[in-house]
């Protein structure tokens, strides 16, 4: 029987309108009432702006947030970290100052782009409002959005004011192009560092994290910890972040929008976010444990 159930955010949780829908927030409410299925989250996203879409719908429960390279319980505590080392950070900056990528560095409390207006331009549809309220946002001319912005990201400030420092430490490196060649260049050289983690959350993206920064070994240990075994786990998830998880659990579902090669990691496939998968999957879920 399920124990524990850890769903993705953006493509698997979150529909088209990247929010969570009433169905879904039902179903993970009436999970949480009525079973002893523990459900959680795992997410590229941070604790921040994961947590802005849960609490919309009063929602609560633990996050692996970042892909694992923060993790937090339910009531926001950072619980552990896995940040990536200064110098690797350094490194790899240096060599994508050299080339036409725009790249964003997270922290703790920071958000530090290298393209502030295109940092602007790229993510209104992620915040789920319109590009002219982001803009507003960042002019510090719109209340509401401007703290929908802090919320969202904590404080975005550009590159060139990033200090890394043990109390600040780079969490997650996000690289964004629509060349493919050459993100296919950068993922190329990526792999010289061994202690790198690298992954993607759509096609025109890398997600670069520590090692031990991934989805499926934040939940195998979550697991370990509260006494799961891994056929004990189910997973769910749509993109190349979620792979690990997807490999690592018997029980794991491949979103029906998913790529075909993520579909082909996963043991069962779920129904599109557009139309609730996650939602429908945990019905499912409820109604056998009530059998």
């Amino acid at each position: 029987m399920i124990k524990l159930f850890a769903s993705d955010m953006d493509g698997t949780l979150l529909n088209e309108n990247h929010v969570i829908s009433d169905r879904t927030a039902a179903a993970i409410k009436k999970l949480q009432e009525t079973t002893d299925i523990e459900f959680i989250i795992a997410t590229g996203r941070s604790f921040k702006s994961a947590s802005v879409l849960t609490q919309a719908q009063d929602i609560y429960c633990r996050m692996i947030n970042l892909n694992g390279a923060s993790i937090h319980e339910k009531d926001g505590t950072l619980t552990d970290s896995n940040p990536l080392l200064t110098d690797t950070v350094l490194s790899v900056i240096q060599h994508l100052d050299t080339l036409a990528i725009d790249y964003a560095v997270s922290t703790p409390n920071n958000y530090y782009v290298a393209d502030y207006e295109g940092f602007i331009k790229r993510i209104a549809h992620f915040m789920n409002v319109s590009h002219e309220e982001v803009l507003a946002a960042a002019d510090g001319t719109d209340e509401v959005t401007n703290a929908q912005l802090l919320a969202h990201y904590g404080d975005v400030k550009p590159i060139t004011e990033m200090e890394l420092t043990k109390e600040n430490p780079a969490l997650k490196l996000l690289l964004f192009s629509s060349n493919a060649d050459l993100l296919s260049q950068v993922r190329q050289h990526l792999s010289n560092f061994s202690d790198l983690d690298v992954t993607s959350s759509a096609a025109d993206n890398i997600e670069v994290t520590h090692i031990n920064a991934q989805k499926g070994l934040a939940v195998e240990a979550y697991a370990k910890s509260q006494g799961y075994t891994l056929d004990e786990v189910a997973t769910i998830g749509d993109s190349l972040n979620d792979r690990s998880m997807l490999q690592m659990a018997k029980h794991s579902y491949a979103m029906d929008n998913a790529p075909d090669h993520i579909k082909a990691m996963a043991q069962n496939i779920a129904p599109a976010n557009t139309i609730d998968g996650v939602a429908i999957i945990l019905e499912q879920l409820i109604a056998e444990y009530a059998k």
